[in-house]
Order: structure tokens, then C-alpha cells, then sequence
């Protein structure tokens, strides 16, 4: 149903300014709504993953070492070296020097 309001919004995915005719509307244009939707269920798809993950982290318990280098905790959460130092860098995951 068309409504005569009309209510000026930004865009959640790409930020621009438009006028939108319904309260819930959220995005500028279909292709904008598209690619929140898919950013959003990717994102809930990386959660999923690293709850898994860290699930079966937790459930080993033969890990003998206190600490890690990154080498090697990158290996035993099953990531690459540089995705283990941008977690670093974005403080997903904990460091001590």
C-alpha cells in the first residue's frame, strides 16, 4: 500500500540520502537491499563458523604449550597466518608479548 508520507532516510548499505514512503524501509534501492541482505547472512555464516570453532577448541584438551606463535596458532584454529595477524590487528583475538 502507497502511503503520502514521506520520510527521508539514509541508506543502511550504501549511505545515501533518499525518501522512502514506508516506516520500515531500510535501503535506497533493490540492489542496495540485495547486498545488505547477502552481507548479513555472510556475517552470520562467519559467526556460525567461529562459534564451531571454538567449540572444538575448547573440547581439546591436549594442548600441552601456554603460549603460541602466531604460526602455530594460526595452524591449530585452521586459518592462514595473515587472517590470524589481521584477528590480531582488529583485536578478535588476544595477544601477549
Amino acid at each position: 500500500m502507497a502511503s503520502n508520507i514521506n520520510i527521508q532516510k539514509k541508506c543502511e548499505w550504501c549511505g545515501k540520502l533518499f525518501i522512502a514512503h514506508k516506516i520500515s524501509t531500510r535501503c535506497c534501492s533493490r540492489r542496495c537491499a540485495n547486498l545488505a541482505y547477502k552481507e548479513k547472512t555472510r556475517q552470520k555464516r562467519v559467526s556460525e563458523f567461529q562459534t564451531m570453532v571454538n567449540q572444538q577448541i575448547e573440547k581439546e584438551d591436549c594442548i600441552d604449550k601456554d603460549f603460541f606463535t602466531p604460526s602455530e596458532a594460526a595452524k591449530y584454529i585452521g586459518i592462514s597466518r595473515a587472517t590470524f595477524y589481521r584477528y590480531l590487528e582488529t583485536n578478535l583475538i588476544k595477544s601477549v608479548q
